[in-house]
Formats: C-alpha cells, sequence, structure tokens
C-alpha cells in the first residue's frame, strides 16, 4: 500500500523561495561615504578627459626691507603647475536568458525577480569594490601571493587581502612589478580560509607562483597602463606620479609618509598630524583598519585613557584622537592592514562624469544578444579619487595589528 508523502508527491510540488535571501559576506562601505559626507564631496562637474585645476607651488618671493632711500627688491610671482585629473570608466555585467525573465515575472511564488535581484547585486558590487579602489594605488593589485607554490592551481594570500576574492571571479596572475603574466582568465573555485592566510583555488593548468606575483581582475592590469581609479595607498604615498603630477620635479606634491615599523604609539600620530598641518593641511579623519584599531585600544587602555565612541558632525561614530583636536579614528572593514590614513577630507573629492547607472542610451537597459534568447544589462561609472593638496594627506604604515 503506498502511502502519499513528501517524496511522491515531489514532482507535484512547487519550490517556493522567500524574497529574503541571506548574504553571506560583508556589505560595509565607510570611505565612500565619509568622504561624499564630509568633504568637498562628489562633483558632477567633470567632462572630456580630465577636470583641469591649478596648484600653486609656493608663495609670492618677491618681499624686501629696505632702509630710507634704497631700492626696493625684485618683484616676484608665485608659481604654478596645471593639475590634469582623468576619468577612469568601470563597468559591471550580467546575462539573463529568456526564460528566466519570462518566468519571474509570471511565477512570482516559485521564483524570485531574479533579473531585478541581479542587477541589484551588480550594482552593489560594483559600489562595494570601489571601497576597495579607495584604499589602493590604481594598478589593480587586489592581493598579494604571501607564500610561493610548486605547481598548483592554488595561491595563497593574506586573509585581509582575500576578502576581495569571490567565487566565480575571473582573474589574471601577474609579476607585481614587471605585470608579466603567469596565468591569465582563470574562475575563482574555492577560497577557503585560514587562522592567518587564504588559500584562493582556481581553474586550469597549475603554476608555480612567487610573492612576486599577485591577483587582479581579468583584463585590468597591465604595464604602464592605469585602467582603475586612484587610490589613498598612492595618493599618500610619498614618491610617484598622481594627476599627472611629478613630485620628483615638484616635491611639494608629495603625501606625508611615515613607517612606524611596531606598535601603534600616539606619539606617531600626533607627529603626522603636525607634518601635514606644516604643509597646509588639517587632518579631519583617520582611517585605519579592525586590527590596528584593536592595538590603538590597548595603547590607550595602558595610558589608562578612556576610548569610549564619541559622536562627529555627519552622525559617524569614532574613537577620538586628541591632537589639539579631536579627530575621529573611523575603522573600515576595508582599510588595508597594518595601515593608517590620515585625511585632510575638504582637500578630497569623488570627481565623477556619471555614478554608478545602468547604459540606456538606446531607450531599454536590456541589450539582445544576437541570436540567442537571452539579454545582457551593462553598468557604467566614470570616476576618479581626487586630492587638491597631496601633501594634506598622510599615511603611517607597518602598524603592528592588535
Amino acid at each position: 500500500m503506498a502511502n502519499v508523502s513528501m517524496t511522491t508527491m515531489s514532482a507535484a510540488l512547487k519550490e517556493v523561495y522567500e524574497d529574503r535571501i541571506e548574504k553571506q559576506f560583508n556589505e560595509e562601505v565607510t570611505f565612500g561615504k565619509r568622504i561624499e559626507k564630509t568633504s568637498d564631496g562628489i562633483s558632477d562637474m567633470i567632462g572630456g578627459k580630465y577636470l583641469d585645476f591649478p596648484i600653486q607651488l609656493a608663495r609670492n618671493p618677491g618681499i624686501s626691507w629696505r632702509a630710507e632711500g634704497e631700492a626696493l627688491g625684485n618683484p616676484g610671482a608665485a608659481p604654478y603647475h596645471e593639475v590634469h585629473v582623468p576619468v577612469y570608466a568601470g563597468y559591471g555585467r550580467a546575462r539573463f536568458t529568456g526564460h528566466v525573465m519570462k518566468l519571474a515575472q509570471s511565477k512570482p511564488q516559485a521564483f524570485a525577480n531574479m533579473a531585478q535581484r541581479e542587477m541589484e547585486n551588480l550594482k552593489d558590487a560594483a559600489v562595494k569594490d570601489m571601497s576597495r579602489i579607495y584604499y589602493g594605488d590604481g594598478t589593480g593589485l587586489i592581493a598579494t601571493c604571501s607564500s610561493g607554490a610548486s605547481s598548483t592551481n592554488t595561491i595563497t594570500v593574506l586573509n585581509d587581502q582575500a576578502k576581495f576574492v569571490t567565487l566565480g571571479m575571473e582573474i589574471d596572475i601577474l609579476h607585481t612589478s614587471t605585470y608579466v603574466a603567469l596565468a591569465t582568465g582563470r574562475t575563482v573555485t574555492l577560497v577557503t580560509p585560514g587562522a592567518t592566510e587564504t588559500v584562493i583555488t582556481f581553474d586550469g593548468a597549475t603554476v608555480t607562483t612567487t610573492t612576486s606575483h599577485g591577483i587582479y581582475r581579468a583584463g585590468d592590469a597591465t604595464s604602464g597602463t592605469q585602467r582603475e581609479p586612484t587610490g589613498m595607498n598612492k595618493i599618500a604615498d610619498s614618491s610617484g606620479v598622481l594627476h599627472t603630477v611629478d613630485p620628483s620635479s615638484y616635491p611639494v606634491w608629495s603625501g606625508v609618509e611615515q613607517a612606524m615599523g611596531g606598535t601603534i604609539t600616539e606619539t606617531a600620530m600626533s607627529q603626522l598630524c603636525d607634518k601635514i598641518r606644516m604643509n597646509g593641511g588639517n587632518v579631519s579623519a583617520i582611517f585605519t583598519s579592525l586590527g590596528v584599531r584593536r592595538g590603538y585600544v590597548n595603547v590607550l587602555r595602558a595610558s589608562r585613557q578612556f576610548h569610549n565612541t564619541t559622536e562627529f558632525k555627519g552622525g559617524y561614530k569614532a574613537i577620538a584622537f586628541s591632537n589639539g583636536e579631536d579627530i575621529p579614528v573611523v575603522v573600515d572593514v576595508d582599510a588595508p592592514a597594518s595601515t593608517m590614513f590620515f585625511v585632510t577630507e575638504k582637500k578630497m573629492s569623488i570627481r565623477r562624469a556619471e555614478g554608478w547607472k545602468f547604459i540606456d542610451q538606446d531607450g531599454n537597459i536590456f541589450d539582445r544578444v544576437s541570436g540567442y534568447d537571452m539579454y545582457d544589462v551593462t553598468l557604467r561609472s566614470f570616476e576618479e579619487l581626487c586630492t587638491y593638496q597631496r601633501n594634506a594627506q598622510g599615511v603611517l604604515r607597518t602598524i603592528t595589528e592588535g
């Protein structure tokens, strides 16, 4: 005698999906939101190839003091230099079959509206990736190989960097200095975290990595060509061309860079703030990682200082660092390990020709794939993280994490 059961009825039953799909990853975005709220913010006043503005390199030197009747000193003129801020183009793509689009609309109880959900996911992913880029150096480097491997299809990276590598991501493994390719167009099939390092598994043939190799999004990096927007690692650096200006020719166009080489100290933080102040800047926020935050709290505890969070202008809560006035130490899960960025926010801006939007120039965001019952959607943004005064931005490196 047969009984009616879930097994016998499985073919007749529908699968019902809840609208809520729990995400198993972090989606915090801190740096970009803070810059938007507290600095010169976002500007859409950019067009063509560059945003141009002049910088004054020094004061007018035409000052003199003379006795009665003496000839005056020679006149002077303040030196200027033109800055060109380029615009970088970012894209996100998704593809849907006609079946999914139709069934998602006509069977709401059986199917989530995956087209709409995936478009929202794509936009969220693009915004989250910008959080990585804002701390980067514009090269596209996502993670550096922390230990070499012999003939394997895995690469090992530090946990702090692995958070930007996701399942299904197409990657290139390149030499971080020469950009010579070790592997290209590989797909990440597994991300296995450990105590301090994460093993990234990818498809295809085995490779032999060294600590000079790194992970990049497929096609995003080649020698001599910057494709990603610039981040704080480059802006706060004391060397290297930024916005087409070379500090070796114009030393005033250098970030304030300092190595800690151990446990964070308030003295080192104060020194860096003071150097920026001497340049005419005024540090309004310090951005750092969870581990450096722990180290800083330990320092406060050791000196019997209170470390309660304080609410600052704009509704942001952070630990206060006192250097004549309270400066928020903003903790960001996307900030690189062992690093503190000292930012004069009023000298920073996100310059955009267009924010993240789906391309619909032909009146429809769904673009039919020729010869297939499939449709593409493409997300696009043109932007750059810009500073008007590089020597008003600083970085404290090689900090021991708590």
